[in-house]
């Protein structure tokens, strides 16, 4: 396991408005220190099973984690698909890409 920084991505909704009175959906994004993990075979296949791909697992703390729906890492983002408590205070955030298109 390595220590990553990763960026969490709350998606914005449109309740906030511009100078013109337009909806505005701005992202909000926080940077939090989490393990690399690898994905695990059970994890890998249970997915599989319903038509998803996970691609990485990251593990950080759960008071960090606020319900986030993506993530960034590497230049990438990532849907999270699924989280997974852990070792006491900590949360598993499984992973996949997101269909660019």
């Amino acid at each position: 396991m390595t220590d990553v920084q990763v960026t969490l991505i709350t998606r914005g909704t449109a309740a906030e408005s511009d100078e013109l009175g337009r909806a505005v959906k701005a992202d909000t994004e926080r940077t939090i220190f989490a393990e690399q993990c690898g994905i695990k075979r059970n994890e890998f296949y249970q997915a599989a099973a319903v038509g998803m791909s996970p691609s990485l697992t990251f593990r950080c703390w759960a008071f960090e984690y606020q319900s986030e729906k993506a993530l960034r890492f590497g230049g990438k983002e990532y849907q999270i698909i699924r989280t997974y408590p852990v070792e006491g205070e900590r949360l598993e955030l499984i992973c996949s890409d997101i269909a660019e298109g």
